[in-house]
């Protein structure tokens, strides 16, 4: 039965009738260039490559489903007119809205000629209208992404409980997304996993005339996003080694978010602090993560949700920073004179002191003494570490650190940040891969401030990949 596309029709086709012998498709066969093919068309097209293959289209009935994850499904005399094999792709061409679309082709020996059915997901995303379509075979090879981000909710419980079941097991999603030609605003409902699915990011950017599919064969390709602001506890590890106060830290583009920060912390210490952050000057890497600091505690006290912050540093050892002798703040219930109070103490501790070595073992461990004391409550909440150095552990220690802390807990995700020329990248790649997060490498102190402002906001989460 074909499914209706406003409330204007109310014609039904039975799928008995849609099965039953129907007119031939109309067929169009564009002239092909001289001395590309064999004599038989039928050889070229088992034997050529798709671009040197006659391009033919044929305008077929359309019946639309939501079960077909992501496929498109001709007949079988239908794919030989089109030289159409299994899995090839085709482009399907609206002319009533002018609008085309992408999508993975089957052969079903039952369909009758002149019909396709169609995903109801896909139709819906290229806004197609008509009861019948233009189609082709895609003559280009898809591009593979190298990163999606899915923003997801549950329909019906918890949404990181949905996180946590795709964190420990990506198979099924992999499984339920492996043949979707991937659009930017792609929704999709998930009936078995109670679940609502969007794509929110595609790397590498594509024009509308290409195609993009996954490859899950490269690595950590898939980032998910829990939708709707879900509360989540953050603790900021920052390097204060002694190279950290190397001044190679380019400020621009800045002078906004410093009004921000200047809006939500009424002191002097912070006003001085931000005196030296001057378009085009270039400060001090301690005084970059301190202000990444400051932007983090400002986005979350603006957000008022019931979440806590803990801040650790660390040279050859690792110091939790007290606040009215807790090891965090909670962002929702400090007054003005608190967030004020323990701004300062970002500044004095990261800012104002220094150590030698780089102990991200020890900074790591400390997590421990934050999570042990956190109200019973917020435990089971969403916790988001961040390391930021600019160099190498010292300790030749931290992943061992991380997986004797960090993994195995569930609602953990740990992302680093790196700083300056001289950071030890794949090693932070793989303590954050651990924890289903990634490394980001700023270049100066706008994409610094902007990764901390997005961070504090929306906690992704990066599957691991299963064999």
């Amino acid at each position: 039965m074909r499914d209706k596309r406003n409330s204007e029709r109310d014609e039904t086709i039975s799928v008995e009738s849609r099965m039953k012998p129907t007119a031939v498709p109309e067929t169009i066969i564009f002239e092909e260039k001289e001395n590309l093919t064999p004599e038989s068309s039928e050889e070229s097209a088992l034997t050529l490559p798709k671009l040197l293959q006659k391009s033919v289209e044929l305008f077929v009935r359309i019946e639309t489903r939501d079960d077909l994850a992501g496929v498109a499904f001709f007949s079988k005399e239908d794919a030989i007119k089109l030289s159409l094999q299994d899995n090839d792709y085709v482009e399907l061409y609206d002319s009533a809205v002018g609008k085309s679309g992408i999508i993975k082709a089957r052969i079903d020996d039952d369909l009758s000629i002149g019909w396709i059915l169609i995903d109801q997901n896909m139709y819906t995303l290229y806004n197609f209208t008509s009861e019948s379509l233009r189609v082709k075979v895609f003559q280009q090879e898809p591009h593979t992404a190298d990163k999606v981000t899915l923003s997801i909710s549950s329909l019906t419980g918890d949404v990181f409980d949905l996180v946590n079941e795709f964190r420990g097991n990506s198979n099924s999603l992999k499984e339920f997304l492996k043949d979707y030609v991937l659009r930017k605003g792609l929704v999709l409902l998930w009936k078995e996993k109670n679940a609502k699915i969007k794509i929110t990011e595609i790397l590498p950017e594509i024009t509308d005339e290409e195609a993009i599919i996954f490859d899950f064969s490269k690595p950590r390709v898939l980032a998910i996003i829990p939708e709707g602001g879900i509360e989540f506890n953050a603790i900021l590890l920052m390097d204060i080694s002694k190279s950290m106060i190397a001044r190679d830290l380019e400020v621009i583009n800045v002078q906004p978010v410093i009004k921000e920060i200047k809006q939500v912390f009424r002191s002097t210490k912070v006003d001085a602090f931000l005196k030296d952050f001057k378009e085009g000057h270039y400060v001090k890497r301690r005084s970059g993560a301190a202000f990444a600091g400051l932007l983090f505690l400002k986005e979350k006290v603006k957000r008022g949700l019931d979440e806590t912050i803990g801040v650790i540093t660390f040279a050859e050892e690792a110091e939790v920073l007290k606040f009215d002798y807790k090891p965090f703040i909670n962002s929702k219930i400090m007054s003005k004179g608190a967030a004020d109070r323990f701004a300062n103490i970002i500044i004095e501790n990261v800012e104002d002191k220094s150590g030698v070595s780089t102990n991200m073992a020890s900074a790591i461990e400390k997590c421990t003494n934050i999570i042990k004391h956190l109200p019973i409550l917020k435990r089971r909440n969403p916790l988001l570490v961040i390391l930021l150095t600019d160099g190498f552990d010292t300790s030749k220690r931290v992943r061992e650190a991380v997986e004797n802390t960090l993994v195995g807990k569930k609602n953990v995700v740990l992302y680093s940040v790196g700083i300056g020329p001289y950071v030890n990248k794949r090693e932070l790649q793989e303590i954050s891969a651990l924890c289903g997060g990634e490394v980001f490498l700023p270049e100066n102190l706008e994409e610094l401030s902007k990764w901390y402002q997005n961070i504090a906001r929306d906690l992704a989460i990066h599957l691991v990949e299963n064999d």
